[in-house]
């Protein structure tokens, strides 16, 4: 009896972390098609030739000729622009999804001159880590998260990609 008890702990906690996981996706795919129709067009933070807009309490820690890195709080993230790609181009996508290995979801919209995606790949089950990307055409952001913070990074994230302007 006992054994049964504990079998069915488990098996209701595997379930909430699955439910869990799922509303995240959802919700995630939800923030990423928002932002995609409703972009930033303000930019607060000028790096070379790319202007962006970084929300409150976001800083710039490092930069490269195609890279920004940029925290906040104890995250981290990964901004990756290649010029040769305009807001519709799919190439970033299609990589990203190239190797479906411990990809959980993905999913892209499209309107009239933007290609927008996000792609959620589990990075460790036991930590409950996945790696969170999302992009617009030549422009993707990168990050690693809980599952329950998805879709709040999905959303700011996208609001950083949106903004990028290219001198």
């Amino acid at each position: 009896m006992k054994r049964l008890m504990i079998l069915m702990a488990v098996l209701i906690s595997m379930s909430a972390c699955s439910a869990s996981i799922d509303e995240e996706q959802s919700k995630t795919a939800e923030a990423v098609q928002k932002i995609l129709e409703n972009p930033v067009t303000k930019t607060d933070q000028t790096i070379g030739d790319v202007s962006l807009n970084l929300p409150f309490r976001a800083k710039i820690e490092a930069s490269s000729e195609n890279n920004i890195i940029i925290t906040k709080g104890s995250n981290q993230y990964i901004l990756f622009w290649n010029p040769n790609e305009d807001q519709s181009s799919k190439l970033l996508y299609e990589l990203g999804i190239e190797d479906e290995e411990d990809i959980v979801d993905h999913g892209s919209f499209e309107d009239e001159d933007r290609f927008g995606y996000y792609i959620i790949r589990e990075i460790n089950q036991e930590d409950g880590l996945y790696e969170l990307v999302v992009g617009t055409g030549g422009v993707k952001m990168t990050t690693q998260s809980e599952a329950a913070d998805l879709s709040s990074h999905a959303e700011m994230m996208m609001e950083i990609v949106t903004s990028i302007k290219f001198k």
